[in-house]
């Protein structure tokens, strides 16, 4: 990624002034991505890695957090649920610019965190 935002923006200004929502970003994070193999087809929704990954990464902050394990395993797999649907291709850019203060995403996390 590193290299590719250097080539494109070869004025460090430049690149400083850059949000992860913008198009250009988002292009080049799914560029990386089909060339590491992640996330790279739509039609087959999320590879069993990318779910791992995701629930794995998610149980690890939740338990720093202070959340029990088996209450972070529970919550994670059922966020990893609710973003797969909402986010079938594992590489959409758009997961690493959601915003957890939005009401969608704050439903969501209510949903799971009440989930029995």
């Amino acid at each position: 990624m590193q290299k590719k935002v250097e080539k494109k923006y070869p004025d460090a200004a430049d690149a400083d002034k850059l949000s992860l929502a913008d198009q250009d970003v988002k292009d080049m994070i799914a560029d990386c991505r089909k060339a590491a193999g992640i996330g790279t087809s739509s039609s087959d929704g999320w590879s069993r890695k990318d779910q791992l990954d995701f629930v794995n990464s998610c149980v690890n902050k939740a338990v720093e957090g202070g959340m029990e394990e088996l209450d972070a395993q529970s919550y994670c797999d059922c966020m990893q649920d609710k973003l797969e649907k909402k986010y079938p291709n594992s590489g959409d850019p758009e997961l690493l610019t959601l915003d957890m203060d939005s009401p969608a995403m704050k439903t969501m996390v209510n949903d799971c965190l009440l989930k029995d």
